[in-house]
């Protein structure tokens, strides 16, 4: 899996940030619960996944686009 963006000041341009959102919801995951980091780094890919899968099937109404 690969979440990536297109920046507002170059558009053409493409940067993966699955990294740094996986880290991001590791880091939420261990202020809740703490915990062992490699399994919160775990759980924050699940997570990540189904986040991604769930938005995969909506309309692309946030890009103005119509499915």
């Amino acid at each position: 899996m690969k979440v990536t963006i297109r920046p507002l000041l170059e558009p053409d341009r493409e940067l993966d940030v699955t990294e740094v959102v996986i880290d991001a919801i590791a880091g939420r995951i261990a202020e809740e619960f703490g915990g062992n980091a490699a399994l919160d780094r775990l759980e924050a890919e699940r997570q990540l996944h189904s986040i991604t899968l769930r938005y995969s099937d909506e309309p692309t109404k946030a890009r103005g686009g119509h499915r």
